[in-house]
């Protein structure tokens, strides 16, 4: 059985490369965590991310979301009154992590 659960976290580790994420951009950082747990609540795989600092826009926060499920994410958020923009993330530049472990 663990044999099987190996194989399945590569199998999802290979889908879930940065070539198939995609960023949700927004001016601020309430907007961005409402976005995610709107977008969760419909039972979406998202997070919130550190967008590379050419892509930020007024904002240190953006909506990870695999690209698959972009014309979903898009009919959802266009049903709000929310200003945002979609970047694809390239391979060359991952999200940058939001905390930071420091061992004591």
């Amino acid at each position: 059985m663990t044999m099987f659960k190996q194989i399945k976290q590569k199998l999802l580790k290979k889908r879930a490369s940065p070539q198939t994420k995609g960023l949700i951009l927004v001016e601020d950082v309430a907007t961005a965590m409402a976005i995610e747990k709107l977008l969760q609540g419909h039972g979406f795989s998202v997070k919130g991310v550190a967008p590379p600092p050419h892509l930020r826009k007024g904002c240190d926060l953006a909506v990870e979301f695999d690209l698959v499920e972009q014309m979903a994410i898009e009919r959802i958020l266009n049903k709000t009154n929310v200003s945002y923009e979609i970047s694809p993330l390239n391979t060359n530049e991952p999200p940058l992590e939001i905390t930071k472990i420091k061992e004591i």
